[in-house]
């Protein structure tokens, strides 16, 4: 277990479950209308920066919902109240289609050499639909879970056409790695490094804490322990695994003068796989 301990720099990322269900439309039907008019709405309104770590960075033309409670309500969104309970899902409208089909739907996680790639049902979306697609401002819905991604792993979604350099994209972490201050404002975030299995590790970002502010870092793996005296803000490298074990969970805590501490746990190695096989 080892951290490499970096001054705190504005990074970004470029950039989904391994379980979708896609829909298109040739014409601008009343579930369409809807969805794009939900889609919308809530990008108008939500912040730059997603306070709950999930939206990474889109382009306009892509909508972006949560898949809440209230929004299965919504008639255009109530048939997938079943779809994989238990687990957090999205709804990713792609509008203003570009190019021809046949249309891709592609996913690129930073712990894959290789995007994994899915492709749309072409009886759904043929060449003479798209036309009528773009005139009526069409648009594919993909219905997106978080089963089967890794915790803090963050991907990258494509819907592309025949042309490579013709697509919508959007990149998000199905399942972030945050801690948030009982005030809501957000103490630390983690992405997932490459070879999650073979060699774990975490880009951790320490950011709710003041300038040259003092606090205490405390990891816990199998049968090591860690403790250092930190200066805010801060961003390291955090390889939580343990010489000799093949996985586990982490806990790391962190606590400040004031006597608060935040606790969040870090799987690592083989411990991943239950997340993988979508166990967790």
């Amino acid at each position: 277990m080892f951290i490499t301990l970096k001054p705190l720099k504005k990074w970004a990322y470029l950039g989904m479950s391994l379980l979708c269900t896609f829909q298109c439309g040739a014409q601008e039907d009343d579930y369409l209308q809807n969805l794009k008019k939900l889609s919308l709405e809530a990008d108008a309104s939500r912040p730059k920066e997603d306070p709950n770590g999930v939206l990474i960075a889109k382009d306009p033309t892509v909508g972006f919902l949560p898949l809440t409670k209230e929004l299965l309500k919504e008639p255009c969104l109530s048939e997938w109240v079943h779809f994989d309970p238990g687990f957090e899902k999205w709804v990713l409208v792609f509008h203003d289609i570009p190019g021809e089909a046949p249309f891709s739907f592609q996913i690129k996680r930073a712990a894959y050499f290789k995007p994994e790639k899915f492709v749309i049902d072409e009886r759904a979306i043929q060449s003479e639909e798209v036309a009528l697609m773009q005139k009526n401002g069409g648009a594919v819905r993909v219905v997106l879970s978080a089963r089967g991604f890794l915790p803090g792993e963050p991907i990258t979604c494509r819907l592309a056409t025949k042309d490579p350099k013709v697509y919508r994209e959007i990149s998000l972490c199905p399942r972030p790695l945050i801690v948030k201050k009982a005030s809501g404002e957000l103490l630390l975030k983690a992405t997932l490094q490459k070879h999650p299995y073979e060699h774990t590790s975490y880009n951790i970002e320490i950011v709710g804490v003041k300038e040259n502010e003092y606090f205490k870092f405390c990891s816990k793996s199998d049968s090591e322990t860690m403790r250092k005296v930190l200066k805010g803000p801060i961003f390291m490298n955090y390889a939580p695994g343990v010489l000799g074990r093949k996985g586990g969970v982490a806990k790391l805590e962190i606590s400040f003068e004031d006597g608060t501490s935040y606790k969040i746990d870090f799987p690592w190695g083989i411990e991943l796989f239950s997340y993988k096989n979508g166990k967790k």
